[in-house]
């Protein structure tokens, strides 16, 4: 049974198709770029979404985010999406960018991978250069994002690297040549498998106890490949101490592949959306208590049975 916050936070949308002009989703995971304007953002909500729509009564074409700024992201977050084309946020990055500024943990699924990532990877990098902006900032890295693949890796590694390097690049101009230490130094974001990340702290160059933010993209490929006892050293340290500090918890996001990837495409719950015509799910997200996450990871037959009660909820 979810709480009216969790409820409230699980968001299913269906959007008639997207009318961009030349943008392009991959390009900081392509070469290509495109800095075309969207033309028109053609939108159809279902009702559990209510935030940032208008009066049903007004025009079904109206907008329910513009751009990137309504989500909350900065300045130069928002000008180094612009100058890559992409003007106005995916589905998923309009649920999920808000709720991750907001410090909350959560699982989300989305069709897209690179909507996916840039998802966690805007309001993650956002997180970390405030943190480092406080003060915050620590010798060892204070985010850590677990990848399935060593492919996956490069391909997050690149976007962020992309995102970091022109954002601080923007802020160097707006800021006194005595901030520019400040700003050239680390943000503290570490990517790699877990195997990699369990070498590192082996080494001492990732400290648990310094963490902040952890993301499992593809945690359900993860799981699936055995690679649960991995993911489990890594987490363990974080329970602990998660459990006994006092300062703020750690935030921990589950990113997984489509819902029919996980469940199955011949999974009882699919086959009844079908038939009520339910349409596709573009975007998922769940709000998640830390205790919740440790036991996701578990198996992912955990994972499976976290999001056939969120769907029957519905």
């Amino acid at each position: 049974m979810f709480s009216k916050p969790q409820r409230d936070s699980l968001i299913f949308q269906r959007f008639k198709e997207r009318k961009l002009k030349g943008s392009s989703k991959d390009s900081i995971f392509n070469p290509k770029v495109s800095n075309s304007v969207p033309e028109c953002f053609d939108t159809n909500v279902d009702k559990t979404v209510q935030k940032g729509l208008k009066n049903e009564s007004q025009n079904e074409d109206s907008m329910v985010v513009a751009n990137f700024k309504e989500l909350g992201l900065s300045e130069v977050l928002v000008e180094v999406m612009e100058e890559i084309g992409d003007f106005v946020p995916s589905e998923i990055q309009c649920v999920v960018i808000p709720t991750i500024l907001e410090g909350k943990s959560l699982l989300l699924s989305s069709p897209s991978q690179p909507d996916r990532t840039l998802a966690y990877l805007l309001p993650l990098i956002q997180l970390l250069r405030r943190d480092r902006e406080f003060g915050l900032n620590s010798k060892h890295p204070r985010a850590v994002v677990l990848c399935a693949s060593e492919e996956k890796v490069e391909q997050c590694f690149n976007a962020a690297r992309y995102i970091i390097h022109n954002a601080e690049l923007k802020s160097a101009k707006n800021h006194a040549s005595s901030d520019n230490e400040k700003l050239n130094s680390s943000i503290g974001l570490m990517i790699g498998t877990p195997c990699e990340i369990l070498q590192y702290i082996d080494e001492g160059i990732v400290v648990p106890a310094e963490l902040r933010y952890l993301v499992l993209d593809e945690a359900d490929s993860m799981l699936g490949n055995h690679l649960g006892p991995e993911i489990h050293k890594i987490i363990r340290p974080l329970q602990h101490h998660d459990e006994k500090s006092n300062v703020k918890r750690l935030q921990t996001i589950l990113a997984i592949s489509t819902i029919a990837e996980v469940l199955g495409k011949k999974s009882p719950l699919l086959e009844r959306l079908e038939c009520d015509h339910a349409g596709n799910i573009s975007a998922l997200s769940i709000e998640m208590e830390e205790a919740e996450v440790f036991h996701l990871t578990e198996s992912l037959d955990a994972l499976r049975k976290k999001l056939e009660e969120a769907m029957n909820s519905l």
